[in-house]
């Protein structure tokens, strides 16, 4: 069987990832694992794996680089996650607010998340 790469325009539609693309979110340059964020190695990373239950939902995807987000896989979430470049992550989102996508909402949301998940041992 073939596994096909995962196309660059997947989950485009997100806001998370819509928002960056359009250049409304200038305050992002790094994503979750630290990697900088450019229009052609940015991805979207379930931060509960799909394998594991995880929903495309925004509190449920965090922006990454492709390359961290095939490293990572379906590995557990803290084989992965740095606690300094995670807060480093979240801070970029504290001051952005846009008419469909407010920073402050999805840090909670997130954090939300990853607690879950890091509790769950996923």
């Amino acid at each position: 069987m073939e596994i096909k790469p995962i196309s660059p325009i997947v989950f485009k539609k997100n806001v998370l990832k819509k928002e960056w693309l359009n250049g409304n979110l200038p305050t992002v340059q790094k994503g979750i694992y630290g990697g900088i964020l450019t229009p052609e190695n940015i991805s979207l990373e379930h931060v509960n794996c799909k394998c594991f239950g995880g929903k495309t939902k925004t509190f449920n995807l965090a922006l990454a680089t492709q390359e961290f987000n095939n490293l990572r896989g379906n590995q557990p979430l803290k084989d992965f996650l740095d606690k300094d470049k995670f807060i480093a992550y979240i801070e970029q989102f504290e001051k952005v607010n846009l008419p469909n996508f407010n920073g402050k909402d999805y840090i909670k949301g997130l954090i939300k998340t990853v607690i879950e998940v890091l509790e769950m041992g996923k």
